[in-house]
């Protein structure tokens, strides 16, 4: 089997995956009442994962290794989810890919993955992609300002929590390491204020869509781990984030019929798709 489709499908599973997020979102609930409920879900969903791949032998170092990565993810999905409640989805798909400049760093940093000309000409053309978007009569508006700091944000924490997958995933099956992150995700959202008072409430009232982006979620981050486990972070991330984004993108405007904008929304993302490209 071709391994490219497996960044393929984690990219189609991610970009719907993001769609069902939008999607009901409610200013009624906090942003952590929709973290730890999804992840409850995705949580329930993996537990065999738990009691058929179970890993007993973690060191200490790599314990505190997936910590860090586990920090990264809270704070990721922490400010995914604060750029869901301020800005389009089609927006913040296209800056979200700013992990693609911090994957591809890390990974000249730390796995010795080359950077060519191509690349330095990637990074130039999403940060193109990004200012065409957000730019606006030579300024950001302060919604849009926090939609873009969010989204970078994002992009950020969920590369590094990538880089440290990618080194976990020397040690441990991802299967195992799915089941971690989840389990980790909903506890640390348990702690936020409101969230056990709001979470069966949230569900009742979206329980289709809910248990659909649990689902396809799970799918979206195995198929994640394992591509990083399987391929180069320089290889995996430009496949993943160009089919997420083009599904992203495509269904904020057919589907949640985010027309504001347009022209300047399909021109940021042929820009930010061309420069992934150049990473691939």
């Amino acid at each position: 089997m071709n391994l490219i489709i497996i960044p393929i499908l984690a990219g189609i599973f991610s970009g719907v995956t993001e769609l069902l997020y939008k999607a009901v979102q409610n200013k009624k609930f906090s942003k952590a009442t929709y973290i730890f409920t999804f992840y409850l879900i995705a949580t329930i969903i993996t537990l065999p994962f738990f009691i058929f791949k179970f890993e007993p032998d973690i060191t200490i170092s790599l314990g505190f290794i997936i910590l860090l990565a586990l920090a990264c993810y809270v704070l990721g999905n922490y400010f995914m989810f604060s750029a869901l409640k301020v800005e389009d989805l089609s927006n913040i798909a296209i800056v979200r890919r700013s992990d693609m400049l911090f994957s591809v760093l890390f990974g000249f940093l730390f796995f010795n993955e080359l950077i060519t000309n191509k690349n330095i000409l990637g990074v130039v053309l999403i940060i193109l992609g990004v200012l065409v978007i957000f730019f606006e009569k030579k300024k950001i508006s302060m919604i849009s300002y926090k939609g873009l700091l969010f989204s970078l944000l994002t992009g950020f924490f969920f590369a590094l929590a990538a880089f440290f997958a990618k080194y976990i995933l020397k040690s441990i099956n991802p299967y195992f390491f799915v089941f971690l992150i989840y389990l980790g995700l909903t506890i640390s959202f348990s702690f936020f204020p409101k969230v056990k008072t709001e979470y069966k409430e949230l569900f009742k009232l979206h329980k289709a869509k809910i248990l659909a982006a649990g689902i396809l979620g799970v799918f979206a981050y195995l198929l994640n781990i394992i591509s990083l486990k399987v391929l180069n972070l320089s290889i995996s991330f430009p496949v993943i984030g160009s089919t997420a984004l083009s599904i992203a993108v495509l269904s904020g405007l057919i589907i949640l019929k985010e027309r504001k904008n347009l022209f300047k929304k399909l021109v940021g993302l042929i820009f930010v798709i061309a420069g992934i490209y150049m990473f691939a």
